[in-house]
């Protein structure tokens, strides 16, 4: 069967290069999947906002297969959160039970046979020790740096206090008496 769709006409027109990266290709081929494969084409899936939105499973398992190694994308943290852990969580599960759940030969979660599923089952990015941003260490021994925490929490307080009083003040304003009704007689200010 001749693969259909969009990597399958860019493919076709020789369009498919290894510097362009696929977001959400739940809807592609396994067909398709080995062309962005074969062109060194790169594969993100965000497993949390493309079952939450409807798009269909993760293609995680596939991809693997046709010889992709896709990466995760949180995709939009307002919607899911910005917890890589979970976002790996939620890709392993739903991998786990496409392909038919855990099995007794492979304990995915116990460290002797899986460690990297282990961490990904248990861990939390309070547990990461350190993070490189573009080779420049942010987080070194569990601790952020270049990072003044109690500056930016006040700031935050602040903000959300700010937020807090500027509703307060609006309902405030919308529920006090008009002044300009103040002197008017009563039968006027109910209007016509």
């Amino acid at each position: 069967m001749e693969a259909s769709g969009t990597v399958a006409d860019l493919h076709e027109h020789g369009l498919l290069r290894d510097t362009t990266t696929f977001v959400h290709a739940n809807g592609i081929s396994d067909e398709e999947l080995r062309m962005l494969a074969d062109a060194d084409a790169s594969l993100s899936i965000s497993p949390d906002v493309e079952l939450k939105v409807g798009f269909g499973s993760p293609v995680t398992g596939r991809a693997l297969a046709a010889g992709l190694c896709p990466t995760l994308s949180i995709d939009d943290v307002p919607s899911v959160g910005g917890d890589m852990f979970s976002t790996m969580r939620t890709a392993f599960a739903v991998q786990r039970g496409l392909d038919g759940g855990l099995h007794t030969d492979d304990l995915t979660v116990f460290p002797v046979t899986d460690p990297v599923g282990t961490i990904v089952s248990g861990d939390h990015p309070g547990l990461v020790d350190t993070v490189l941003v573009v080779g420049r260490v942010v987080k070194r021994d569990g601790v952020l740096l270049g990072v003044d925490l109690p500056a930016l929490r006040t700031r935050r307080t602040i903000t959300l206090l700010e937020q807090q009083m500027s509703i307060w003040g609006r309902r405030w304003r919308s529920a006090r008496p008009n002044r300009k009704l103040r002197g008017m007689p009563a039968s006027r200010r109910s209007g016509p």
